[in-house]
C-alpha cells in the first residue's frame, strides 16, 4: 500500500473508518462516532449516534472527494451493535448488499 494524497474532511463527520465500493465503482464509507469519553477529554467525540454511512461524489481529482449523500442507522440499532463504540467495517458482498 502507497500513500498517494490526503483530503480534508472536516470535523464535522467523524473519524472515516471504512471505505468500499460497489458494483458500479460508487465509493461508500462510514464516519465513526463513539459515546466512551476518551482520556483527557470532557465529552465523548461525536455520540455513537451520530454515526453515519456516505456515499461519495467524485471531484476534479478523485473519484471519493465529496459526499453526495449520508445516512445515520436507527437509534435501537446503534444501542444494541454499536454502543458504546461505533461501526469500525463494512464492504459489499458478491451478491451487491453491503
Amino acid at each position: 500500500m502507497e500513500h498517494i494524497r490526503s483530503y480534508s474532511f472536516g470535523v464535522t463527520q467523524g473519524s472515516l473508518a471504512w471505505m468500499d465500493q460497489d458494483s458500479t465503482g460508487t465509493w461508500y464509507g462510514t464516519f465513526a462516532n463513539y459515546d466512551q469519553v476518551q482520556e483527557g477529554q470532557t465529552q465523548p467525540y461525536g455520540l455513537s449516534m451520530n454515526t453515519q454511512l456516505v456515499q461519495f461524489s467524485p471531484g476534479l481529482e478523485s473519484s471519493f472527494e465529496y459526499i453526495s449523500q449520508s445516512w445515520i442507522f436507527q437509534q435501537e440499532f446503534v444501542s444494541e451493535n454499536f454502543a458504546p463504540m461505533s461501526n469500525s467495517g463494512g464492504s459489499f458482498g458478491p451478491d451487491g448488499l453491503l
